[in-house]
């Protein structure tokens, strides 16, 4: 461990000597200042913003906003919607923007501050709750703020199909907060905290040790399942870098629905990110902790009581460079690389080495991947994009349909004001993943974190299609329609076609694979929603779902063809 060691010691001497200027977290990968950025960018109002590598911090965000503002021609360019999205954001990046000398308090809106002029509420709240508009607590003294927000979310789905005619119900509820910080100009924090429980008609094996998609280790007791999650960390750095320690999730690439090399779907890892950003790059590296599911042991002995297991380490490499050769065109390159089994390496906690190159050096035991995508704004209110990620290549078996050659594609366009309508948005976006991808002959190295893919939810061997419309006639009201395909070529049980993340290629399979082969199923969906926020980070949302999955598993043990009706509801703050 003598690198990682060396590594934090390194980080408190900075902290302690060097002349640093304070950072700011995050906005969480959800939140939907992302979307709001999209639209301006393909709108030709802002340019040159790096919103391929998310989370993007407030100060970064700020800079663009403050960009914005600054230059009266654009923003007369904005309709009353974004004008008031605009407002929005001012109130949520205070801390980052000019003072309000240059006019930027005026447009902050009414609105954040309900709960208080709610003749009802404005009495019997302290004085110290939502005291400044936007947050439920806050506290500051000297150069120290601190600012702290409930989380609260209850969702229901009820669902009927034609394999089991009465209605099934699934509930969820968390609870918990969220929290950030600035200490001087040294540092800032974050600290988000949420526990949660899943229960209903469905029934859930009984044992500690379980995991669901997007959910670390959680208790499950049969009737339910209950588990926390947490993101929390510090940041710190200079004029054009930052460094933070702590735990977080990552999303890079263009996708919206997905994500080839890290995703969104995961939940949170424990990291140490080291950022660069300039004018027309940022360069983005990440040293983190994963989980293997089911955990691997590395070796285990008899107490003389207890058998002890030690369990296998598991470790995430990834750098990624985000650059502007032109106005319109941004282009990325990434790495990203898994590994365990042993203690940290230095050469891949090196943020300019070459991971190829390196896990090649060291024996070709891991599993490297590299990838590439552009974005391209060729005017019109019109942004096409395109990501391509390669687990292993071989150039001379191009063509060939050798199974050692895996990759993926991932591309979509959006189009904002379509049809001349303003605020609605048109998007569609496919992904096509070749067999085996994301898989690895050591299962330490499959491209998981716990059971969840670091990349596309999807999978391989399978190809997404998604399709949407998405309306805002307001700041406070947003609703849309969606359509899915989903088409996987799953493993029979006597075959490996490549189609299952956990199952490498064996020496008993076939050289050669095509997409789809195995048994193709076949699901899709359609989806009409609609969600109001009430007032700050209040949400409520309605959704009813029509799927079709065909040649898909039966609870007989058979496949065949499922027909559901869903409806959803959900009520969050902060959430």
């Amino acid at each position: 461990m003598k690198g990682l060691k060396s590594a934090f010691l390194f980080l408190l001497l900075l902290i302690l000597f060097v002349p640093l200027r304070a950072q700011s977290p995050d906005f969480p990968l959800d939140h939907w200042v992302y979307s709001f950025l999209e639209r301006l960018e393909a709108k030709g109002v802002l340019t040159e913003v790096f919103d391929g590598t998310r989370p993007i911090p407030r100060d970064e965000l700020a800079a663009y906003l403050n960009a914005l503002l600054s230059n009266p021609q654009k923003m007369a360019r904005l309709n009353s919607v974004e004008k008031q999205e605009v407002k929005t954001l001012i109130v949520e990046l205070r801390e980052y923007l000019p003072r309000k000398g240059e006019g930027r308090g005026r447009l902050e809106s009414p609105r954040l501050m309900a709960l208080r002029r709610w003749r009802f509420l404005g009495k019997i709240l302290p004085n110290h709750l939502y005291a400044n508009g936007r947050n439920f607590f806050s506290y500051s003294e000297a150069d120290f703020r601190a600012f702290l927000d409930p989380v609260l979310y209850r969702r229901g789905i009820w669902s009927h199909s034609d394999s089991a005619s009465p209605w099934q119900a699934n509930y969820r509820d968390s609870h918990g907060v969220t929290a950030w910080g600035l200490w001087g100009r040294r540092l800032s924090f974050f600290f988000d905290f949420r526990d949660s429980k899943i229960w209903g008609d469905k029934r859930y094996p009984k044992t500690d040790l379980y995991t669901l998609p997007g959910v670390g280790y959680a208790n499950s007791l049969g009737s339910y399942v209950y588990f926390d999650e947490t993101r929390a960390g510090f940041v710190f750095g200079g004029k054009h870098w930052q460094i933070l320690v702590g735990k977080e999730r990552n999303a890079w690439g263009p996708g919206f629905w997905g994500q080839l090399a890290l995703s969104a779907h995961p939940t949170s890892y424990d990291e140490i990110k080291f950022q660069v950003r300039f004018s027309k790059f940022k360069f983005t590296s990440i040293a983190a902790v994963l989980r293997p599911y089911p955990e691997i042991t590395a070796y285990s002995y008899f107490t003389g009581h207890f058998q002890r297991n030690v369990w296998a380490h598991k470790y995430l490499a990834a750098h990624r460079l985000e650059a502007f050769p032109f106005p319109r065109l941004r282009v990325g390159l990434h790495e990203v690389l898994i590994y365990g089994e042993r203690n940290p390496e230095l050469a891949y906690l090196n943020p300019i080495n070459f991971y190829w190159s390196a896990e090649h050096n060291l024996g070709d035991q891991d599993n490297s991947t590299l990838g590439a995508d552009v974005v391209w704004f060729p005017g019109w209110a019109f942004k096409v994009y395109g990501e391509i990620f390669l687990d292993d290549l071989r150039t001379g078996s191009l063509g060939t349909g050798w199974y050692g050659n895996k990759w993926a594609l991932l591309g979509g366009v959006f189009r904002p004001d379509v049809l001349g309508i303003p605020n609605l948005d048109f998007r569609a976006e496919m992904a096509k993943i070749r067999p085996y991808v994301y898989t690895h002959r050591y299962p330490i190295n499959v491209y998981e974190h716990f059971l969840t893919p670091l990349g596309h939810w999807a999978g391989p061997n399978s190809q997404t299609l998604n399709v949407s419309l998405t309306w805002r006639p307001s700041r406070w009201l947003v609703g849309g329609l969606a359509f899915q395909s989903w088409k996987h070529g799953a493993n029979p049980a006597d075959k490996n076609v490549g189609g299952d993340i956990n199952l490498p290629h064996r020496a008993i399979d076939s050289q050669t694979v095509k997409f789809f082969e195995g048994d193709v199923e076949n699901r899709q969906q359609t989806s009409v929603w609609i969600a109001y926020e009430w007032f700050r980070n209040f949400v409520t949302r309605l959704e009813i779902r029509r799927r079709v999955g065909k040649n898909v598993p039966l609870n007989t043990g058979s496949r065949g063809t499922v027909t559901s009706v869903d409806g959803f509801f959900s009520a969050g703050l902060n959430f």
